[in-house]
């Protein structure tokens, strides 16, 4: 199962912006995601959901800041010319409004996977577990019994 993916590579901005702040010092103790950050990856209908953006911001505090460097540090490339390769039942699981991953990168998968299925989550953004995870957990189980 692919959630909320891409095979694409990073573009040149998302590279210098993932990597300015992964450099930045922060001040005080590494709390997580900024506000704005977290905002982004959310659907717009939890902007203001503070209970949500709560849980991600804490998720991202467990982790802590040298999880956050290390990620903010890979510069992914594109493995779409290797996608056919694979050769398992894959569900690829995207969210309609993910601001991070759209859901054309998700059809990129799917027409690049030989047999692949894909499930297009409505009102969710890039955070499909935490914001919509009945519908995901009805999708996997729909997958799993097919």
């Amino acid at each position: 199962m692919l959630v909320a993916t891409s095979s694409r590579a990073d573009t040149p901005l998302q590279i210098a912006q993932r990597q300015t702040a992964a450099r930045a010092k922060p001040i005080g103790p590494f709390r997580g995601l900024g506000r704005a950050a977290i905002i982004q990856s959310l659907h717009p209908a939890n902007a203001a959901n503070e209970a949500l953006i709560a849980q991600v911001r804490e998720m991202g505090s467990r982790l802590g800041r040298e999880a956050f460097v290390e990620q903010s540090m890979v510069v992914r490339d594109s493995d779409a010319a290797r996608l056919a390769e694979i050769q398992c039942p894959t569900l690829i699981i995207a969210a309609a409004q993910d601001q991070m991953r759209s859901p054309d990168e998700a059809r990129e998968l799917a027409q690049g996977l030989p047999g692949a299925r894909l499930e297009v989550i409505e009102d969710s953004g890039h955070m499909i577990p935490l914001e919509q995870p009945d519908r995901l957990a009805a999708v996997i189980r729909g997958w799993l019994h097919d």
